[in-house]
């Protein structure tokens, strides 16, 4: 094992070596249902319109407007009224939809103005007009309109495929987390994770000034590809790979983070050592974010009781109840 930096590497630097790392993207064409969490690499557009023809807003009576002219509930009109339901085509000659109550035995009991209760043809989308910009990352509710456009698979990006052996009781947590991020395992990896070093790794960044893992969280090379090792203990392991292995392999698959940070005032004291990231376990509640005690001793116990964490930058001697911190959740 060859240690190229002995010294200890800021985060800013840790993120700065796999900012420079570049993997020709992987893609793959799927059908919408299955690139649900995935970020399209291309943008899509409607390749036709929605609705492509005047459809029913509500289920209830298609007609024509002009034969409802005058009608009440005390002067009701004869009309010639089809039975439809939202999001049926509109039938020839109608031009409004009245509700079920406002028709009884074929006579209209109040007049409906033209376009009533009728969805327009293109009034959703245009043919042709965007639909989702490239980098969008699908949601449930978006396979039912690409599904309604007829688009029959759509072309998203991969994260990066993964390699390596962690500690025995880690390989649980490792597969958790690599299914969030749309990961597997796989021999030919694009990068490697790893709890233990190999001969012949090449370390480029050997220990990061970060409280929990820093003194075992490692970047360099194994054969060639990039390398994480990150600490064996649950803590350590989850906190490391959200900070470092997450914004990669999230990052190439144009996902970004879990949850975006958000800030709420600080419910207790964090004491902090200058020259170290801290990242502090948090409870959220109403009163804010509450600092957990003493994260070296905690486990996967505290994991499961903190909803995210607080990064103290190592400039900083700690934060005061009632600061504004930056909390970062984990994943629902």
């Amino acid at each position: 094992m060859t240690r190229v930096n002995a010294e200890r590497a800021s985060l800013e630097q840790a993120f700065a070596w796999l900012d420079r790392l570049s993997f020709p993207i992987a893609t793959a064409n799927v059908e919408p249902a299955r690139a649900v969490g995935r970020a399209l690499l291309l943008e899509l557009r409607s390749r036709q319109s929605l609705p492509p023809h005047d459809v029913a807003g509500l289920n209830g009576f298609a007609l024509q407007a002009g034969a409802t002219e005058g009608a009440g509930p005390y002067n009701p009109m004869p009309v010639m009224a089809i039975p439809v339901a939202a999001g049926d085509p509109m039938p020839p000659g109608a031009d409004a939809v009245l509700p079920p109550d406002l028709v009884e035995a074929g006579f209209a009991l109040e007049q409906a103005a033209v376009g009533e209760n009728v969805m327009r043809a293109a009034s959703q989308l245009e043919h042709g007009a965007l639909v989702f910009p490239a980098g969008h990352v699908i949601r449930p509710q978006d396979v039912a309109v690409l599904t309604e456009l007829q688009h029959l698979s759509v072309v998203i990006r991969f994260g990066l495929t993964i390699g390596g052996e962690v500690a025995k009781n880690l390989v649980d947590l490792r597969q958790a987390l690599l299914w969030r991020d749309c990961c597997q395992m796989e021999k030919r990896a694009d990068i490697v994770l790893t709890t233990q070093s190999q001969p012949g790794d090449i370390w480029e960044i050997q220990r990061i000034a970060l409280r929990p893992g820093g003194e075992t969280c490692a970047l360099g090379r194994r054969h060639g590809r990039p390398l994480i090792r990150l600490p064996s203990d649950y803590l350590g392991f989850a906190l490391c790979y959200e900070l470092l292995a997450a914004r990669l392999i999230r990052g190439h698959a144009g996902l970004g983070p879990v949850r975006a940070p958000e800030q709420l005032p600080l419910a207790g004291k964090i004491v902090s050592a200058i020259g170290l990231d801290d990242v502090v376990l948090v409870r959220v509640g109403p009163e804010g974010a509450t600092p957990l005690a003493a994260i070296e001793t905690g486990g996967a116990a505290a994991l499961a009781w903190a909803d995210g964490t607080v990064v103290v930058p190592a400039t900083r001697e700690g934060f005061a109840p009632g600061d504004l911190v930056t909390v970062h959740r984990f994943a629902p």
